[in-house]
């Protein structure tokens, strides 16, 4: 079963690179759901950097069962891989592919050098990246009588629940969006506050990223 909620990118991908002892290191995190996505954003690096030295990856994958893979590509075993792996466990990231590029540039790093790098690949990509909380988000109907409708939507403001349309017919129907698990609590205040004077029909149910600040 998925994890939810779980933490990821709120992007598409996000790269940063840094240079050691000469050698050119570049990190690129992308947003995959399973291993066909993480394949192909695997071989969009390889053609960018078709003249690296190595590129190197892990992902983390929120499927059924989490699935999880690394690669040292050539580099020594557990060099490289591993502490990119580490990286994304590290900061709670699932559904990422993350590859770390490296450009040889003629100074051996020595094992301990070559896992500081590899997991600072991941690192620099992180300090670039754009990150969510991925979460159940229900979206509601509220049709509500024209006297009423000022308050509500008072109250959905104050309750920092953003109206994603707004019709106008017989009544006010006011389509909203809130996490599913504060779903209850929001129609017991709604229920308190207007005395049932209001019908909330759920439309559906999806899983939303919210930024994190």
């Amino acid at each position: 079963m998925k994890k939810i909620p779980y933490k990821s990118l709120a992007e598409d991908r996000a790269t940063g690179e840094f240079t050691v002892k000469k050698s050119r290191f570049i990190g690129d995190l992308f947003l995959v759901h399973d291993e066909e996505e993480a394949t192909e954003a695997l071989k969009i690096v390889q053609q960018e950097h078709r003249d690296a030295t190595h590129i190197c990856y892990a992902y983390i994958l929120n499927e059924d069962v989490e699935k999880m893979k690394s690669s040292d590509n050539g580099e020594p075993q557990g060099t490289a891989g591993a502490p990119i792996l580490n990286a994304l466990q590290k900061n709670e990231l699932t559904n990422v592919l993350a590859t770390v590029t490296r450009y040889f540039g003629g100074i051996k790093l020595g094992a301990g050098g070559l896992i500081r790098a590899y997991g600072k690949g991941v690192t620099v990509a992180i300090e670039e990246a754009n990150l969510a909380i991925y979460d159940f988000f229900t979206v509601a109907q509220i049709k509500v009588s024209y006297s009423d409708h000022d308050a509500v939507k008072y109250f959905l403001k104050q309750n920092e629940i953003p109206i994603l349309d707004e019709q106008f017919s017989e009544v006010v129907t006011l389509q909203i969006q809130l996490k599913k698990s504060e779903a209850d609590n929001f129609n017991n205040q709604l229920a308190n506050r207007f005395n049932g004077r209001y019908a909330l029909t759920v439309i559906a149910e999806r899983i939303l990223p919210t930024l994190i600040s």
